[in-house]
This record gives structure tokens, C-alpha cells and sequence, in this order.
């Protein structure tokens, strides 16, 4: 373990705390971390490859080695928010890929060293239930386990759900009564989303033909090399930025965002080369788009969503 927890210290010095918030649990994402950190310089990991006995990357080792890692990393956070005054907690429901129900906290604390409020990921718990009163309880647990005293919690940000902030047995309600001085938000990010999509319902063109038409742009040239390929030529010919479709996803701004800017931005190059292919006349779905693109309010709604949308990134 000694071994795994070196092993860890330098792969968290070898990348910036920025980078280390992104690193992955998974076997394969460990061994793509560690070949990076091997053409990084890492001095550690190229003696222990000079020694020939072992590459460490077995399944034992990297369970090891991540636990390790993981726990300098929350130390380095735990530490940071202790010295702050006043921290800041933030838990989110959510689910896994496998549809499992669980809970996400973030704290939030002045970096006493720059003055400036952080906000880093603390954990992540698995729910029985969305109750509020499980929820408070996993929360004091957490704050519990963390040794952050609740009197130090002074603000509670959420989604603004009623088992959240629920006047009388919300989890911030019941926080509250643990210390009445806690001050309890709703997010304003999750406002500001939630302004822009009910802006967004008035407008029936954006929801029933818009934002359906950049999916399907997305998929026909995701799937279709020979499709992309073109683009990429026809954005080459015209001197235009080379972009590739995005996926818009209904659940997050940015990813329509990322969507629209990239249509936005070589959009006559695309609407020249989804003509090119409708008028080959044997591709039913570049025919239909041909149609729903070549249509003002297409260009229209590209231009405000470009203006719009990076205001809402959320």
C-alpha cells in the first residue's frame, strides 16, 4: 500500500489540480493516466519500469493506487475548507449510467490564500430513497464523516425540489433547525436554465422543429464517414472553420450550445453540402433536411441560439 500511495503522490504531481478533478476510476483510463505520466517524466513510474518485474497495472494495484490517490486529493480539499471561515454545501439527486439513484455534494469555501471563493466536488452516496429526511441524514452523515461542523455550514444550495427546500421538512429546513444561521439558495444557474427553457416552450418552432433538425444533422454525419468527409472538404473549399456536428441534448444548455455554434459557424458550407447529397437523390434524409435547413427560420434560429445560448451555459 506504501508502494501504491507513492505511486499515486506522483501521479497527482504530475498533473494540475484542474486536470486531477477529471481522472477516471476505470482500469483502462488508470493505464492511459499512467502512460501519460511515463511521457511526462514521471521519475517514479520510469524506475519502477527500469526494474522489469512489474508494469503495477494490474486490477489489485490500480484499486490500490486510485483509493490512494483519491484520498490525497480529498485531503488536499478537506484541508483548504478547514481554514476557511464559512463553507458552503450544494447536494444534487442524480443518477448513474445504470439508472442507480444517488446523491452528489459540493462544498464551497474561501481559499484563503487567494481570497477567492472555490467550489469542488466532495462526494458522491448512493440514495434508498429520495425522501427528504434520508437526505438530511446522508448529508450530517457526510458532514459528520468530512469533520465539518454543521455550525460552520452557513449556506445550502439547491435544486430548488421540494424535498430540498420544502418548508417543512425539506432538507435545508431541517439543516436549518441543526443551525438556524444557514442561509438557503436556489441555484441561480439552475434559475436562469429553467427561464430559458420555459422561454424557449413559447416558441414552438425552437422545440417541434429546430432543435429536432440539429439532432438529426448530428447523426447523419456522425454516422457516416463518407458524409463528414465531404463536409470537411466543402468547409476546406470555402475557407470556412472546420467544424464537426455536435449532439444536442435536451438535459443541458451546452451541449445545445455547442451544437448550434458549430452549425453557426460553417453554416453555409453545410447547407451547400447537405444539398450536394439531397440532389444525388438517393438519400431520403438529406432530402428532408435539405428542406428543414434551406428555410429562413432555420438560419433564423441558428443566429439567436449562437447570440442566446452562451448567455445560459449552464
Amino acid at each position: 500500500l506504501s508502494l501504491s500511495l507513492s505511486l499515486s503522490l506522483s501521479l497527482s504531481l504530475s498533473l494540475s489540480p484542474r486536470h486531477r478533478s477529471v481522472y477516471s476510476s476505470k482500469q483502462e483510463k488508470y493505464n492511459s493516466l499512467r502512460r501519460l505520466c511515463l511521457a511526462n517524466g514521471s521519475s517514479l513510474l520510469q524506475t519502477l519500469d527500469t526494474m522489469g518485474l512489474s508494469s503495477y497495472s494490474s486490477k489489485r494495484f490500480v484499486k490500490e493506487a486510485r483509493s490512494a490517490l483519491s484520498d490525497v486529493i480529498e485531503l488536499d480539499i478537506l484541508e483548504e475548507a478547514d481554514r476557511s471561515p464559512f463553507v458552503g454545501i450544494s447536494p444534487d439527486e442524480t443518477t448513474d449510467a445504470g439508472v442507480v439513484q444517488q446523491m452528489d455534494i459540493y462544498i464551497r469555501y474561501v481559499n484563503m490564500q487567494t481570497g477567492r471563493p472555490v467550489q469542488r466536488f466532495a462526494a458522491v452516496r448512493e440514495c434508498r430513497n429520495g425522501q427528504s429526511d434520508h437526505l438530511t441524514d446522508m448529508v450530517v452523515e457526510f458532514l459528520q464523516e468530512k469533520k465539518i461542523k454543521i455550525f460552520k455550514v452557513l449556506s445550502f444550495g439547491s435544486d430548488g425540489a421540494n424535498a430540498m427546500i420544502g418548508v417543512k421538512t425539506g432538507v435545508a429546513t431541517q439543516l436549518q433547525r441543526l443551525n438556524p444561521r444557514m442561509v438557503c439558495c436556489h441555484g441561480s444557474a439552475h434559475n436562469l436554465a429553467l427561464v430559458g427553457g420555459h422561454a424557449s416552450d413559447q416558441v414552438p418552432y425552437l422545440c417541434d422543429k429546430y432543435f429536432p433538425t440539429v439532432t438529426s444533422i448530428y447523426i447523419m454525419y456522425h454516422y457516416s464517414p463518407t458524409k463528414a468527409s465531404t463536409l470537411l472538404e466543402e468547409q476546406r473549399q470555402s475557407e470556412s472553420a472546420a467544424r464537426t456536428m455536435k449532439r444536442s441534448e435536451t438535459t443541458r444548455w451546452a451541449s445545445r450550445r455547442a451544437a448550434t455554434s458549430a452549425i453557426n459557424d460553417t453554416l453555409p458550407s453545410l447547407l451547400t453540402d447537405i444539398a450536394r447529397h439531397a440532389e444525388q437523390g438517393n438519400d431520403a434524409n438529406a432530402i428532408g433536411l435539405k428542406l428543414l435547413t434551406h428555410d429562413y427560420r432555420f438560419v433564423a434560429a441558428t443566429a439567436m441560439c449562437d447570440d442566446v445560448l452562451p448567455l445560459i451555459d449552464v
